[in-house]
C-alpha cells in the first residue's frame, strides 16, 4: 500500500509499504532517505504519536494513502530543551 510522510515544512514523501511493516521499519527507511537519526524522529498519525516501534503500521490505522507527520527533535544551542521541527 502507498502511504505519505509529510514533514512540518510541507515536503511530502511517498512510500510503498506492506501491512506487516512496523513503525521501526518505517523509521529506518526515513533515516536512510533523509539522513536523520532514528532517535530524533517522532511520527504522528490521526493526532496519535506512533511511539511503539514494535507495532505494525496497520495497528495505528495506517491504510492506503494515509499521511503520517514526521517531526524531528533538535537541540537548540546547548539547552536541554528540545524543539520538534520539520526537515
Amino acid at each position: 500500500m502507498k502511504i505519505k510522510v509529510k514533514n512540518l515544512k510541507g515536503k511530502l514523501l511517498e512510500f510503498d509499504v506492506s501491512e506487516t511493516e512496523t513503525v521501526a521499519d518505517l523509521k529506518e527507511r526515513l533515516s536512510s532517505t533523509l539522513n536523520i537519526e532514528i532517535s530524533s524522529m517522532k511520527l504522528v498519525v490521526l493526532s496519535k504519536v506512533m511511539n511503539d516501534d514494535k507495532k505494525k503500521l496497520v495497528d495505528y490505522g495506517i491504510k492506503e494513502n494515509t499521511t503520517i507527520i514526521l517531526m524531528v527533535k533538535v537541540s537548540i544551542l546547548t539547552k536541554k530543551n528540545h524543539l520538534f521541527i520539520g526537515v
